[in-house]
């Protein structure tokens, strides 16, 4: 097993080096993947960390930056892992330990949003479908943008709490609802995905 994960490095680089030397435009295509992963990545640091502090001072009415600070812990967990289940413990150790929060709260509240809160997902398979979408030059409306956003979320909810729960595989039902049948490029999601 430790001899394979040592090679899927090497394999995903010569699958992406086969597309590069296949494209018309191997610099272009680069472009628009840096383009996808800032577009990717910013969208995921807009929600961390602008929408939900403003959501707390909304509701809460407190500073939000000692909260975040006392849940550091589970956020470098989570991060280490990609896996919402491991961190789940860190993440209530924190929220009743550091935060002061209700243990019949965080005991209701943590497992259920563990399962159904995959905000990263929710961003992302939308963001590759629609990337995948516009470099095979499909026009998407919005009955097609409509229908992956909610094949997404209903994916993600009956998705598992572990590191990358089948998204490959996810995505192409996303783009299959949409009717993106056998996309060339998937390759580039492939070598994307862990990140």
């Amino acid at each position: 097993c430790f001899f394979l994960c040592s090679l899927l490095p090497i394999g995903m680089f010569f699958w992406m080096f086969r597309e590069g030397l296949e494209s018309s435009a191997p610099v272009e295509l680069l472009g628009y993947l840096g383009a996808y992963l800032a577009t990717g990545l910013g969208c995921i640091a807009f929600h961390q960390f602008v929408l939900l502090p403003l959501l707390y001072v909304i509701i809460v009415r407190k500073n939000p930056i000692p909260y975040h600070i006392n849940l550091l812990p589970a956020i470098l967990t989570a991060f280490g892992t990609s896996s919402s289940a491991a961190t789940l413990p860190a993440t209530v150790r924190c929220a009743e330990e550091s935060n002061h929060v209700n243990r019949c709260v965080t005991r209701f509240v943590l497992p259920l949003g563990m399962v159904v809160h995959m905000n990263g997902g929710t961003f992302y398979l939308p963001l590759s479908a629609i990337f995948l979408a516009q470099l095979e030059g499909i026009d998407l409306g919005l009955a097609e943008t409509v229908v992956i956003c909610v094949t997404a979320i209903l994916l993600l909810i009956s998705a598992p709490a572990t590191a990358g729960s089948g998204n490959p595989v996810y995505l192409l039902t996303i783009m299959a609802a949409a009717g993106i049948n056998r996309p060339q490029f998937i390759s580039l999601f492939l070598s994307t995905e862990w990140l």
